[in-house]
């Protein structure tokens, strides 16, 4: 399922399985990157600078914010 969406997204119609395993692993690392890496070192920073209360309570906001946003992306 998640290669139709991917296909859908990109406008692809069965394309090779080679460039959809590049897409998906793309996404994936870019995931790993944001998730694993620049996320905490972030909220570190936030808590260096202010507090750690504050930067808990911004991941919250981005966080219900980003809920919002799925409101405008295109149907699938």
């Amino acid at each position: 399922m998640g290669l139709e969406i991917a296909n859908t997204l990109f406008g692809l119609s069965r394309v090779g399985g080679v460039f959809i395993v590049v897409i998906a692993g793309t996404t994936i690392a870019i995931g790993m990157v944001v998730g694993v890496g620049i996320a905490p070192a972030l909220l570190g920073a936030v808590a260096d600078a202010l507090s750690f209360q504050v930067g808990i309570l911004g991941l919250g906001v981005l966080t219900v914010l980003s809920c919002f946003i799925l409101r405008y992306l295109q149907k699938i």
